[in-house]
């Protein structure tokens, strides 16, 4: 906790803790649930550093430790929690956890499952943040299959942010599992995929849909349940739209190259569905809160954001809203600036993504150019009038060593 701590203290070397962290991880033989919970940790705090085969060390080992002490089984939370409603609690919360985030890393290395995705699980469902953190009192837990029918149920059981974070996941685990598209015809699939990821915001309960509770406070669990949702909706629809046909170089931290095939027949329902969940996700940019509040995945997520303007800016599409898609990309820029105060991920991300702009810069300059009817030789200018010196600035600086957001790996 306090190599993590360290991250968030201005001007502080973080190389001693996580050298600490290391030592202590290494040198500890037990095989319990706190030794997942460091694993855990210490697995996130790697990945958001950018260290990821170090990351995905830690995360592996910490997934075969759970599975061994049966944490995926419903029984192990009460076998192993004292009576202490509040521990057992923890024991769920712990095992749902490295199951969210052992999904989080697959996706963003490009595989095409996750470890945990087909493992059997009976694990009951953490509750409300606000019941745990008092710890007064917790209600009666319920099952995952309850969750999974709860539009045939006849009661009106309340499930919590952390439920629909799981589910979430779970949805993203099955875009995964569909792979890139092939000159096969998948669009059954697609389609069926497609509706799972519309029934979950649907069903959502009136009170769930923002992200936003009564007294206008982030509710940061049920944040991410959100953004798991729409990048598993740009991860699904974008392979199979337009956007995908763009010839970008789109490989960053956060984003694996994909197959640039022509796209699918129906690509102009892709790309819509595909800039949809992208301009949600920049929209949670400006909610009311600092960025360093939300889980640091959020990087990720608005880099996929800023990538899918970023192609559709490249292509002239919609060029009614092609400067609504310029602001959004310089609030993408910005909140990764800011996010990198605290994790060299975002900062090695703007890196990449200002190497995608230059290439975006480099396909609108090889296009035909319009005589413009007014004096431009001060500016750069699309093949549809517009002004890209925006670009044309955020690509000079993509060679740039950005010294200021670099870490090396000693994290000094």
């Amino acid at each position: 906790m306090q190599f993590i701590g360290s991250h968030y203290i201005p001007n502080e070397s973080t190389g001693p803790y996580r050298n600490a962290a290391n030592n202590a991880i290494l040198i500890d033989t037990s095989r319990n649930v706190y030794k997942v919970q460091a694993l855990l940790l210490f697995a996130i705090a790697l990945h958001v550093r950018d260290e990821q085969t170090e990351a995905q060390q830690m995360l592996s080992t910490a997934t075969e430790l759970a599975l061994s002490l049966g944490m995926n089984l419903k029984e192990f939370a009460s076998i192993n929690g004292k009576d202490l409603p509040f521990l057992e609690e923890s024991w769920r919360r712990t095992w749902w956890e490295l199951y969210i985030i052992d999904g989080m890393i697959a996706t963003l290395h490009g595989h095409t499952s996750f470890s945990l995705y087909s493992v059997y699980i009976d694990a009951l469902l953490p509750c409300e943040e606000v019941e745990y953190s008092t710890g007064k009192s917790i209600p009666q837990s319920s099952t995952m299959a309850d969750f999974h029918n709860r539009a045939f149920a006849t009661d009106n059981v309340v499930y919590s942010s952390f439920a629909y974070r799981i589910e979430a996941m779970r949805l993203l685990g099955t875009v995964l599992a569909l792979g890139q598209p092939s000159s096969e015809d998948d669009s059954e699939q697609v389609e069926a995929v497609d509706a799972s990821l519309t029934g979950w915001k649907l069903r959502l309960p009136s009170w769930k849909r923002d992200v936003l509770d009564a007294d206008g406070k982030v509710d940061e669990v049920l944040f991410q349940a959100h953004m798991i949702s729409n990048a598993s909706l740009i991860f699904l629809h974008r392979p199979r739209s337009s956007l995908n046909f763009s010839e970008i170089q789109d490989q960053t931290p956060c984003t694996r190259r994909q197959k640039h095939e022509s796209p699918v027949a129906a690509y102009h329902i892709h790309s819509s569905k595909a800039m949809q969940s992208a301009n949600i996700l920049s929209n949670f940019i400006s909610l009311p809160t600092s960025l360093a509040k939300h889980t640091p995945f959020f990087t990720c997520a608005i880099t996929l954001s800023a990538i899918v303007h970023l192609s559709a800016y490249s292509l002239a599409m919609y060029k009614d809203t092609c400067n609504s898609r310029k602001e959004r990309i310089h609030l993408a820029m910005g909140a990764l600036t800011s996010i990198s105060e605290n994790w060299p991920i975002a900062g090695n991300t703007i890196k990449q993504v200002k190497e995608v702009a230059r290439h975006v810069l480099t396909i609108l300059q090889s296009k035909d150019i319009p005589q413009p009817l007014v004096d431009t030789s001060s500016i750069t200018v699309d093949s549809f009038g517009y002004d890209n010196l925006w670009l044309k600035e955020m690509a000079e600086y993509a060679t740039n060593d950005l010294t200021s957001l670099n870490y090396n790996a000693e994290g000094y």
